[in-house]
């Protein structure tokens, strides 16, 4: 058992007990058992993510507040670097998969969750075209060095408004793999907002179907084929997004038998897949 040390209750704060088990998982944050019906997330600000805690706290919060366990865990309260929700008892759909590579029903489910969660947004296109235009100009601002070093002649991306706003700003989960779903709902909301639904498409494909394939399945359930051009620009965004927090050095050091993080995402940028060290 991993002791959870958490703050003294305040008198707004929900309490916590002094220890507690440390659930697996948590890639970027810590999770404890609180009890069997919730958990505690403890997040952390060090992880080079390139959105601080606070925020990424504030993004989760809202998120499950919104959706009052529907497709999530249910939001319970928060104190300090802690937050209190609904403990979803189960195995990942990843753990799943590893178990039984021919589950198909993961991908369908999976599908189905992520159609429930692209909510529309009623607000003027304009604000997401801004949006993802700022990103692009500042993820691009600093990989530039990554980029031109690991990916020479790379291109500019270019988005198809066309297509993008047919399809309008939604809810968007921004982390939606099969380790973030459980019985039929998404966990890890910190990276969560207002966006375009292609943002989710995006991350699909590079840690679903490249991982597992099943992308008919998923998209028959979610009653739409996504166009795959729009997809591979925002999964092009999303790999400069990961390069825009490291270094030419970072990367040339990443240990060859370690996961390789950034060469697989440079790999992805040259258009190959993403290797899973599984």
């Amino acid at each position: 058992m991993t002791t959870l040390e958490i703050p003294p209750r305040g008198p707004s704060q929900p309490f916590f007990p002094q220890n507690g088990t440390q659930l697996g998982g948590g890639y970027l944050n810590e999770v404890y058992l609180r009890d069997p019906h919730s958990i505690v997330k403890k997040y952390h600000d060090e992880i080079p993510v390139g959105i601080p805690y606070d925020q990424r706290m504030r993004r989760e919060r809202l998120a499950l507040a919104h959706f009052a366990g529907r497709v999530a865990p249910a939001f319970l309260g928060l104190a300090d670097i802690y937050m209190h929700q609904t403990f979803l008892p189960g195995k990942t759909y990843r753990d799943i998969m590893k178990e039984d590579p021919t589950n198909t029903n993961c991908f369908s489910e999976a599908g189905s969750l992520l159609r429930r969660i692209h909510e529309p947004v009623h607000r003027p296109f304009e604000y997401l075209q801004e949006e993802l235009e700022w990103k692009n100009k500042k993820y691009m601002e600093k990989a530039g060095d990554v980029i031109r070093h690991f990916v020479p002649g790379f291109q500019e991306i270019k988005f198809d408004w066309d297509v993008i706003s047919k399809y309008g700003s939604t809810r968007v989960h921004r982390d939606f793999w099969f380790g973030n779903i459980i019985n039929g709902k998404a966990i890890d909301w910190e990276f969560s907002g207002i966006g375009s639904p292609f943002e989710d498409f995006a991350v699909a494909e590079l840690w679903i179907f490249q991982q597992y394939g099943g992308s008919d399945d998923f998209y028959k359930a979610y009653g739409t084929v996504p166009e795959a051009h729009v997809v591979k620009s925002f999964l092009q965004l999303k790999c400069i997004q990961f390069l825009a927090n490291t270094t030419v050095k970072d990367v040339l050091q990443e240990d060859p038998q370690g996961e390789r993080f950034f060469n697989n995402i440079i790999n992805v940028l040259k258009g190959g897949k993403y290797e899973n060290s599984e």
